[in-house]
């Protein structure tokens, strides 16, 4: 896996307060931890709120929510406008991703990710990006989720190892496979299968092809961490184009939202 020394970690307070100048190939990826508050976020859109309605526990509209505000917060910061005014072009395939409307003033590729109480975010410039963020779960059972979901080479991989590895190679296979699903833009509407890795020396997911599914045949970088027990468990980003660097910001999502807006109100003074 790529070590924290291949990818820099820093405080969101440090993210809120660099200038947002992404130069290509280079990442910025926030993670954040979701709010327990009952109170919502007032920078959703009517179809996010749609969205949002449509899901039957309370908990689950909470992490939607937070999530998509986290993620109107951080595109704010590089559009340079509120977040509540940062438009989407919405896809009627649910698990697809939106895109930024017309008018943008800068190519922006996004992605976002929730596992249980955090949200990931990821934001390139001028290439599409996929980011997935799991959490381990107590009681998974691994390998026979690899059987319904995932290439046999990855299967056997999985199989070969025992315990925790087991559950870390079956969790940075799937990230790393819905990353890339996420950067086609198509998300969970076509099989994990289709896209296929490898393991390098290190343990390292590594890309090897997709299958079926009508898609050009292309090539991915694909950058995953393994992160420490206070954070979700695997990380993974992905992207048509070289990612030269990573730097991943984490915090709480609620002050993520309050920072931003309170800083646009002072520039704006």
């Amino acid at each position: 896996m790529v070590g924290l020394r291949e990818i820099r970690v820093l405080p969101l307070g440090a993210w809120l307060a660099t200038p947002k100048r992404l130069r290509r190939g280079e990442v910025d990826a926030i993670i954040a931890h979701l709010p327990h508050s009952s109170a919502m976020p007032r920078s959703l859109d009517a179809e996010e709120r749609r969205r949002m309605r449509r899901l039957a526990f309370a908990d689950d509209r909470r992490r939607f929510a937070w999530s998509h505000a986290a993620l109107r917060a951080v595109l704010a910061r590089y559009l340079d406008r509120p977040a509540a005014a940062v438009s989407f072009a919405w896809r009627e395939n649910r698990t697809a991703r939106p895109t930024l409307a017309p008018g943008a003033r800068l190519r922006l590729g996004f992605s976002l990710s929730h596992s249980g109480e955090f949200a990931a975010v990821a934001v390139m410039r001028g290439a599409d990006i996929g980011i997935d963020v799991e959490t381990a779960r107590p009681g998974r059972d691994p390998l026979a989720l690899a059987r319904s979901q995932f290439a046999p080479s990855e299967t056997a991989a999985i199989a070969a190892r025992s315990g925790r590895e087991r559950e870390r190679i079956f969790l940075d296979f799937w990230t790393a496979k819905e990353a890339v699903l996420k950067a086609l833009g198509v998300g969970l509407t076509h099989p994990l299968s289709d896209v296929v890795f490898g393991l390098n020396g290190d343990g390292r997911p590594r890309f090897r092809e997709i299958i079926g599914g009508g898609f050009v045949p292309r090539r991915f970088a694909v950058r995953s961490l393994r992160l420490r027990s206070a954070l979700p468990s695997s990380l993974s980003i992905a992207a048509p184009q070289r990612i030269r660097s990573v730097t991943l910001w984490t915090g709480d999502a609620a002050a993520l939202v309050r920072a931003v807006e309170r800083a646009r109100r002072i520039t704006r003074a």
